[in-house]
């Protein structure tokens, strides 16, 4: 096949570049070359030299903007060309790196100007699926020039590091909330280069802003809305991340039109056919992103959006209603609605984060007491209890205190019910119980009995296991934490803890050793108190450190799914181990011996991280020993 493909190439641009456009054929065929020269590329990019490739884009681009043919004839092209082209300039963006900078710097702006022009334009004759294919293509060329993962809004609230956070989507973190661009090899440049680069960088500005302006306008147009509603956020983030080369409310303004215009479209959508419930999940996602990126934004446009986005759950109810019950379209809305309400949950707490919506502490309060119910989603009270409680206006400590209770009080009755739950919906309530605890911190320890006691004997009988177990350890541990950061709380007043702590060191379900050995650990390096109340009971209970912690590590050989738990073992013991009352009571030279074999044995088995590990322990307990 491959000695073919050079004939295959030469016979796709033989008719692509035809000096011929006299009959509609003349388009379909040229249409039929790109597409195989697509092909091509996909399969074969190898084989295709950059500069074929640069020399086909550059060729292509320039027909749209052909002034020496008329418009319709224009029109014509890009109604037969312009779709397969925007095809090849992505396909082209993953086969061969070598030509990512030309189609920014050379074919990028020729989109934007295209889609400003036809996108803007409500007499032309070119098809809306061109167009709606032209703007998708932008921010997707966009979105490669800048690339950028928001983090996940469930990361956004700081919690103990022992949080797995299970219930969140782990494909959304991000190490950072920043722009990643590309980086690019240093070079000397001259003055005259530098005022020419600056000069291209504002009209590629311009013509962005210009073409936010459009997408804008699109939003309004029930064949493109979804598009527009698609895009807009990439829009946004390149234009707010880029150079300021107009007055500060100029772009203060150009900053917050996209939020904005979305805000509107999201009050007028009308919930009558299912797309549009997927117009409302688009536009939902485009403001959690904009929020997430955090970049300046109006404190007005903050508190409008919160006003919209309040009203879409109650609206949501009134459209099914129009459904016929049983019918697969009701199914199909119901489905719909699950997904905006997840979508809302995530920019809902986007918007909690933002740091210009820091002050709106009526907007809120309000979303605690009169929003977050109908989300059906316990853990945003979290994150709303941990703005209010470091808000800097003066009212929000009184309405923190308020918020409080009331967020404990609604999770208490449902924790007391858990099992008239969904197992996802449980889920829910118990990792609500981890946000609050993490967000109010040691104001957590008044209510600390009233939040754990219904969880534990499910926990301590064996009845839960897997991740409905590990939830619930997260849970009790993270209010935990909270309670050892207070003063005012005294540990030996309340049973539960032995009992938890008796529970982590020996889980009725074995399976769960690792996980409970790793909670255990996060709580001592959290709090000193925690660490000697640990050492306290290991010395009320002598097996927990013989049998728990010691001789697992004098087992030979080790099995893969070993070695997790003989790493968290061994740090756990050094932390332990570095209280002297602890030290004194158990027999450090047998355990110094069992972990100098253990060392031995995971080295001559190239085990490096049980080794490494068994060093620092050994090297520790050689100080003191």
């Amino acid at each position: 096949m491959i000695p073919l493909l050079p004939r295959y190439r030469d016979a796709f641009n033989t008719v692509l570049q035809y000096p011929v456009w006299t009959h509609k054929c003349y388009y379909g065929l040229k249409a039929v070359a790109l597409m195989g020269s697509t092909r091509v590329l996909e399969s074969f990019s190898d084989q295709v030299p950059v500069s074929d490739v640069l020399m086909q884009l550059r060729w292509l681009f320039p027909l749209f903007k052909d002034e020496s043919i008329t418009a319709e004839e224009k029109a014509q092209r890009m109604n037969a060309l312009l779709r397969p082209s925007c095809e090849f300039a992505t396909v082209a963006l993953q086969t061969h790196v070598g030509v990512r900078e030309s189609i920014f710097a050379e074919i990028l702006p020729q989109l934007l100007e295209l889609l400003i022009k036809e996108g803007g334009n409500r007499d032309t004759t070119v098809a809306e699926a061109v167009k709606v294919e032209l703007a998708t293509t932008v921010a997707v060329l966009l979105e490669a020039k800048f690339p950028y993962t928001p983090p996940n809004a469930f990361a956004l609230l700081s919690l103990p590091a022992f949080v797995e956070e299970m219930e969140a989507d782990e494909s959304k973190l991000s190490t950072a909330n920043a722009m990643f661009a590309p980086t690019a090899e240093a070079k000397s440049e001259t003055v005259d280069e530098e005022e020419e680069k600056a000069s291209s960088v504002a009209v590629v500005k311009r013509l962005e802003e210009e073409c936010c302006k459009v997408l804008c306008s699109w939003l309004e147009v029930d064949t493109r809305r979804m598009t527009a509603a698609q895009a807009l956020a990439v829009m946004y983030r390149v234009i707010a991340s880029g150079p300021v080369f107009d007055s500060v409310a100029n772009s203060a303004t150009s900053f917050t039109t996209p939020l904005d215009e979305m805000t509107k479209a999201l009050n007028d959508a009308e919930l009558i056919a299912l797309p549009d419930f997927d117009f409302i999940n688009a536009l939902l996602e485009s403001i959690r992103d904009i929020c997430l990126f955090q970049h300046k934004l109006a404190a007005t446009t903050l508190e409008g959006a919160f006003q919209t986005m309040s009203t879409v759950m109650p609206r949501l109810e009134t459209a099914l209603t129009s459904f016929k019950r049983q019918s697969a379209e009701r199914r199909s809305a119901k489905a719909a609605c699950s997904a905006i309400r997840h979508t809302l949950v995530e920019t809902f707490l986007a918007w909690l984060h933002h740091p210009d919506a820091a002050n709106l502490l009526t907007s809120q309060v309000d979303f605690l007491h009169n929003v977050a119910g109908t989300l059906a989603d316990p853990r945003v009270y979290g994150d709303v209890l941990a703005v209010l409680r470091v808000s800097t206006v003066p009212e929000a400590r009184a309405e923190y205190a308020s918020c409080r209770q009331l967020a404990v009080v609604t999770l208490c009755q449902a924790i007391n019910q858990l099992d008239r739950y969904s197992k996802s919906t449980a889920n829910r309530i118990v990792s609500g119980l981890t946000r609050i605890a993490a967000a109010c911190r040691e104001d957590i320890h008044p209510l600390a009995n009233e939040l754990v006691l219904p969880l534990l004997p499910s926990m301590l009988d064996g009845s839960q296991w897997g991740k409905f177990l590990r939830l619930r350890t997260e849970a009790v541990a993270t209010v935990l934490v909270g309670c050892a950061e207070s003063d005012d709380f005294q540990m030996e007043k309340h049973p539960w803890i032995s009992d938890f702590t008796s529970f982590l060191l020996d889980p009725v379900v074995s399976s769960e050793n690792v996980h409970s050995f790793m909670i255990l650990c996060g709580l001592i390096r959290a709090e000193h108190k925690l660490l000697l109340h640990v050492v306290s009971f290991c010395m009320a209970n002598p097996h927990a450190v013989t049998q728990t912690l010691h001789e697992p590590l004098a087992r030979w050989p080790l099995y893969e799914e070993d070695v997790d738990l003989v790493v968290v073992t061994l740090e756990l013991l050094e932390a332990l181990l570095s209280v002297n009352t602890l030290r004194q009571s158990v027999d450090v030279d047998v355990i110094y011996a069992t972990i100098l074999q253990l060392s031995e044995n995971a080295a001559s088995e190239g085990l490096d991280v049980i080794s490494s590990v068994c060093n620092r322990v050994i090297a520790s307990l050689g100080t003191k020993h």
